[in-house]
């Protein structure tokens, strides 16, 4: 509720369409008394003798104290001058003042009006040195220095300093209340300072978060760049007139991209669990404190190793698996767990809904058509000969076989195989008309063109008949990883089809990822189940989706605490306003998705019984 005051609070500030003005400065007293705000009394003095009746304070610990004799505060002249600075300041604010408005009249949530808000006032104090070139440079050197951004803090940065989208809205919009009780604009920006102290008063759980130690982190890992499961002679070969990115690595391995960024990620793991305590520089785990556990293909396999070595580039680390090398894990392999007539039939009309598999293909034809253009398809000699079909029509497939994975024949999974290869060259190909064949493609192409990946994905793992079942031992090894005894760190690595399932058995929600071309599994991507254990022994989870944004991908961007890979925080049932869940909560939702596969199996066994 007080969340909810909070921006109300800030909505009647910005409905103010014009600011008392103060034309006769003395005899003068505020109607909101400064002295009741410590952060401002922090920065300021009573001073009866100046203007409105405070100036800044000399105290070392004060933050203006620089200010304390840049003018006579007494001067009537002085004070009027540094006070229509103070107002040009404020005036530029006004387009913040009204985004805040504007989305909100929308209906969009505080975390987008927060990031769309504290991004553009990183934008405004660049663009405030539009005629001062040298000026503009060493702002952007200090803020590499600082924020590892040469534009200012991220977003996600800020989430992590202040604790909530409410503080980091508060601090984007923040106005120092001392230098304005100063200058006499207390009470016009009161609803600022009360909207922060609102905000930290309601916010105990921000206060709490403080005390929080990190106890135990628990990854499910997707693996990094690889490159594209079908090598030459296949439908990539022959799809495209153009000849396709060098791969540094055979069909379906980890690329040597995906090798540095994996290990960089790895770095980062390291930097924030040594910033939490969780882990002692150069840790060298004692027996059974870290687990490292893949599925037994290169490409997992080598992610895990390459994690391994940038989290802990010290210690004697080996990566567990439990089949033989090129063998898929039971674990970690999507397979049906079981499978009756009566269950091909209800999963298949779950998967198709009312639109069918043609209205399903007929929902990409946009996609699809993007993507022929740019691979240039209708120029290929195998796309003439209709040796695929047109990729817009034709019958889609999809079989659902006992220990087997879901798999899908026809167009959707041609342009998927197609999609995917596209995606992974943009990723490795520098040049991006390059990587596009020569095309100029947007963000939002890009994401358009994976967006027949995802939906293939969907299809054959993510309804709730399918995901129960396919997601089952998986969901049993997490479930068991999170309350190992002596347990720090785990770090499971499979597939983007691990997570999805994992994710939608949960009956998590549609969700689309920002700044990246995969906007449901990127690749990468960690499921980060993070324990943390407050002063009175309580014990909460915090859930998140990490990755490298597109732009990090390609660039190869470091990552620090400062410029931190995308932290998407995941929100369930049961969750505060923090995305933060009791430990009891959590488990009992594993729990029901463990369950449900019993149920399911109970169900199908008893109609396959009553039948027989």
């Amino acid at each position: 509720m007080k969340k909810c005051m909070l921006l109300l609070l800030f909505l009647c500030m910005c409905c103010r369409t014009v600011l008392a003005e103060k034309t006769d400065p003395a005899p003068f007293a505020y109607v909101h008394d400064p002295r009741e705000n410590p952060a401002a009394m922090r920065d300021i003095v009573e001073n009866p003798d100046a203007v409105y009746g405070f100036s800044p304070s000399p105290a070392e610990d004060s933050t203006l104290k620089e200010f304390a004799d840049a003018i006579d505060w007494t001067d009537a002249g002085q004070v009027s001058d540094a006070r229509a600075q103070r107002q040009a300041y404020h005036d530029s604010l006004q387009e913040l003042y009204d985004m805040v408005f504007s989305m909100a009249t929308e209906g969009q949530d505080t975390e987008a009006i927060a990031r769309a808000v504290s991004q553009r006032r990183n934008e405004l104090r660049l663009e405030s040195y539009a005629d001062d070139p040298e000026g503009l440079e060493t702002v952007k050197k200090r803020n590499l220095d600082t924020y590892g951004n040469e534009f200012g803090p991220t977003q996600d940065a800020l989430y992590e300093k202040y604790g909530s989208w409410e503080m980091v809205l508060v601090k984007a919009l923040g106005s120092n209340p001392g230098m304005d009780a100063c200058l006499g604009f207390y009470d016009e920006y009161y609803e600022l300072y009360n909207l922060e102290m609102e905000s930290l008063t309601d916010d105990q759980t921000a206060e709490q978060n403080r005390s929080l130690i990190l106890d135990r982190v628990v990854i499910l890992s997707r693996h990094h760049i690889r490159s594209p499961l079908s090598g030459s002679g296949s439908l990539l070969g022959e799809i495209t007139p153009h000849e396709w990115f060098h791969w540094t690595s055979r069909p379906s391995e980890l690329s040597l991209r995906g090798a540095v960024l994996e290990t960089m990620m790895g770095q980062y793991f390291r930097l924030w669990l040594e910033n939490e305590g969780l882990f002692p520089e150069n840790y060298q785990p004692e027996e059974g404190a870290v687990r490292f556990y893949a599925n037994a293909k290169q490409r997992t396999l080598a992610t895990a190793k390459y994690f391994s070595a940038g989290l802990l580039p010290v210690a004697d680390l080996s990566i567990e698996s439990h089949v033989a090398y090129d063998v898929m894990d039971p674990t970690f392999e999507p397979s049906l767990n079981f499978v009756t007539d009566e269950y091909v039939q209800d999963a298949l009309a779950e998967i198709q809904g009312e639109r069918g598999f043609e209205g399903i293909l007929d929902s990409l034809k946009g996609a699809v058509s993007l993507l022929i253009d740019t691979a240039d398809m209708e120029q290929s000699e195998a796309y003439q000969a209709g040796k695929y079909g047109d990729l817009l029509s034709g019958e889609t497939v999809l079989t659902l076989t006992e220990g087997k994975e879901p798999s899908m024949t026809g167009p959707i999974k041609n342009a998927t195989s197609a999609a995917d290869a596209m995606v992974l060259q943009y990723y490795e190909e520098e040049d991006e008309q390059k990587a596009a064949f020569g095309h100029d493609l947007t963000m939002e192409d890009w994401q358009t063109i994976h967006s027949v990946v995802d939906t293939y994905t969907d299809m054959l793992f993510c309804s709730p008949l399918i995901a129960v079942n396919v997601a089952h031992p998986l969901l049993q090894e997490i479930r068991a990883e999170l309350t190992e005894e002596g347990r720090r760190f785990s770090f499971l690595c499979g597939h983007d089809a691990n997570i999805a399932s994992v994710l939608a058995a949960l009956n998590y929600g549609d969700y689309l990822l920002p700044e990246t071309v995969e906007q449901r599994t990127p690749i990468g991507v960690k499921l980060v189940f993070e324990r943390w254990v407050r002063s009175d022994s309580e014990v909460f989870y915090k859930i998140n989706l990490v990755y490298q944004s597109t732009q990090q991908l390609r660039t190869m961007q470091p990552m620090n605490l400062e410029n931190p890979p995308v932290i998407y925080p995941l929100h369930f049932d049961g969750m505060d306003a923090d995305h933060m869940m009791a430990e009891a909560d959590l488990l009992a939702l594993l729990d029901g998705a463990i369950s449900a596969y019993d149920a399911l199996l109970e169900k199908y066994t008893a109609v396959m019984d009553d039948a027989a």
